[in-house]
């Protein structure tokens, strides 16, 4: 009959074998470290949008392309001048080439009707006043489309680095409340991974107010830069 192993002294070879293998970390994964302390953390910065994006389409319908190309070619022209007078520079100024496509009637049969000519023009504003005041000229020469495309911080960067120090110090925060009720003392920190970042950028919008001014009458919304952090401390 084989000698009887007791059920300790099995469990005790076999820590060692791993051990002598290399598995310490199988044993003893990080997650189930006693000597240190993982936290998420989030630091959020608000800023209100400088810098604007415009998106507008002159276009004409018809037959004589010819004259409908100096009809969009005179929009264009007029839209590139009034922006550069607000004072936008070339550099944010961009008007595509001509498209043309023929234009379908498809009842009671397929047959062509014409053409549509246009030209798309994407323009950046700095400041809101400026922005209020293109879009109103930009409606007065006549353009079929005119669209807000958007807003940007200019020192988005910059804000950003601050988000993720202000994300950094509320996990710290977090990590020495729960140090404190454990019994323990924090330490220094061992890891840092940043999770991700969430901006909410809002479009300017048109207030409803008296003031016909352009400067009174949009608001640039409030954007939130959201950073989130995952950071690792020792435990003393």
């Amino acid at each position: 009959m084989p000698p009887k192993i007791s059920f300790k002294l099995a469990i005790l070879a076999l820590t060692t074998l791993l051990t002598a293998c290399g598995y310490n970390q199988f044993m003893t994964p990080q997650g189930l470290d006693a000597n240190s302390i993982t936290v998420t953390g989030q630091g959020e910065i608000k800023a209100t949008p400088d810098r604007f994006l415009v998106r507008a389409v002159a276009s004409r319908e018809g037959n004589d392309i010819n004259q409908m190309k100096q009809g969009v070619d005179r929009e264009v022209a007029e839209t590139l001048a009034l922006a550069r007078q607000l004072g936008v520079e070339d550099k944010h100024l961009q008007a595509t080439n001509m498209s043309v496509q023929p234009q379908w009637e498809w009842q009671p049969k397929r047959k062509m009707v014409g053409y549509r000519v246009w030209r798309d023009i994407n323009i950046t504003t700095q400041g809101l006043e400026t922005y209020a005041q293109l879009l109103e000229g930009m409606t007065r020469i006549g353009l079929s489309e005119v669209h807000p495309a958007g807003s940007e911080i200019s020192n988005e960067e910059e804000l950003r680095q601050q988000a993720m120090a202000a994300a950094v110090d509320n996990a710290r925060a977090r990590a020495q409340a729960l140090a404190t009720a454990a019994g323990r003392e924090l330490g220094p920190v061992l890891s840092i991974q940043v999770q991700g970042s969430s901006p909410i950028t809002p479009y300017p919008v048109m207030k409803m107010a008296a003031s016909e001014a352009a400067n009174d009458s949009w608001a640039a919304g409030e954007t939130r830069l959201v950073q989130e952090v995952l950071v690792r401390f020792q435990l003393d």
